[in-house]
């Protein structure tokens, strides 16, 4: 039974770390949710314009060319 008492607060410690950790990744995992219509109005993760499109062209085929 004293083997028992001694073990209780790292148990604890264990406990309270792995219920934190689990709060911390269910609260990061859960922004990609979407909670309305006001939210679709924060994606970044937009279509890019052909001008954008373009710009990416030019800085690959520079990278290109500077690695050769």
């Amino acid at each position: 039974m004293n083997d028992l008492t001694v073990l209780v607060p790292p148990f604890l410690m264990c406990a309270a770390v792995i219920t934190a950790i689990v709060a911390f990744l269910r609260h990061e995992m859960g922004r990609g949710r979407s909670d309305g219509p006001e939210a679709a109005d924060d994606n970044s993760a937009s279509v890019p314009t052909a001008a954008e499109k373009l710009d990416d062209d030019a800085d690959a085929s520079a990278s290109a060319r500077r690695d050769r």
